[in-house]
């Protein structure tokens, strides 16, 4: 029995092996553009087109080269030649094609930049010089000013020597609390979080003017982005705490625990149909099948009975106990 699939089959890139395409001793009836088949007649492979049948043991019939490839023909044998000019693109000794030592000048590319903080397009390609005037014209980074005690201060940091903040300045906290600002709004500030001026001489009260980097975070809920907490398996198994977290293998235990299988082996070398009865009261579980050898999955029909049965069946009667039928519900 043939098995039909009903969607396309994707096999993702994998390989198809050991596989025969259809034997037929004519042309099928109602073909769909694309489809294949190996006729038995002439042994020849055909492809339909949406039009007519084609063979796809065609000759060669023409070879075109053109200004960057030539074409030669001796005794049916066609031979590609790629022209070169030998001044930017060569063919090495080991018939490679490539680029020629100095071949590639500044005059052969399209943008060259020699001032990035103004060509800076997608296809500018920056010169060594271009690249250092730019890298050494960029201002200095921030730096580490110190702690900055938020429960005392209650603002954002304030300098008084140097009496300038500059961009990039950043401050840790050595204490929680929070800041006041002129908005009338409150920013709450946890120990170790970063405070980065945003502007030079951002103000102390402005929170437009600082970046807060939080290290440090409350418990999270639905609503409000923080730390959890793993729960344990007993608190996974009875479900009754919704603020701890539950990882891959805790839920996998509980799952195993919850959800009931049975598995056998089948094969007699004889007979194609087989009835496994596994007993789980249901038609909704899932059968597959794997070679007891190989280990890997097979595909056979399978009909699901009954809720206590299932029937599989091959197009060959398989050796002995060497298929093992695995359901899951």
């Amino acid at each position: 029995m043939a098995k039909k699939f009903l969607v396309n089959l994707d096999l993702a890139k994998n390989q198809l092996l050991n596989a025969a395409i259809q034997n037929l001793p004519s042309n099928p009836g109602s073909p769909v553009e694309g489809q294949i088949y190996y006729n038995t007649a002439d042994h020849i492979i055909y492809y339909w087109d949406g039009t007519a049948w084609i063979d796809v043991s065609g000759d060669i019939r023409d070879v075109l080269g053109g200004s960057g490839l030539s074409a030669s023909t001796t005794s049916g044998v066609v031979t590609l030649n790629v022209n070169v000019d030998n001044s930017t693109i060569e063919v090495s000794g080991g018939d490679a094609l490539q680029v020629k030592d100095a071949g590639i000048t500044t005059a052969k590319l399209a943008n060259v930049s020699s001032d990035i903080s103004v060509n800076y397009g997608s296809t500018a390609v920056p010169t060594a010089a271009a690249v250092k005037a730019y890298v050494d014209g960029i201002a200095g980074m921030g730096v580490l000013v110190g702690g900055w005690d938020v429960s005392t201060n209650m603002s954002f940091p304030q300098v008084t020597s140097p009496s300038t903040i500059s961009k990039g300045d950043y401050w840790y906290a050595t204490t929680a609390g929070t800041v006041n600002t002129n908005t009338s709004t409150v920013v709450k500030i946890n120990v170790g979080d970063v405070l980065i001026a945003n502007k030079a001489n951002a103000q102390s009260i402005t929170e437009a003017d600082w970046i807060i980097l939080e290290t440090n975070r409350d418990q999270a809920t639905e609503s409000v982005l923080g730390l959890v907490k793993i729960a344990d398996q007993t608190t996974v198994d009875t479900g009754t705490d919704d603020t701890e977290a539950v990882t891959a293998l805790k839920l996998k235990t509980l799952l195993d625990s919850r959800t009931g299988g049975y598995a056998t082996s089948i094969g007699d070398g004889s007979n194609v149909l087989y009835t496994v009865t596994h007993n789980l009261g249901t038609t909704d579980v899932v059968v597959m099948l794997k070679d007891n050898i190989s280990k890997e999955e097979v595909i056979a029909d399978v009909v699901l009975w009954d809720i206590n049965t299932v029937k599989v069946s091959f197009a060959v009667a398989p050796a002995t106990a060497s298929i093992r039928v695995i359901i899951k519900k």
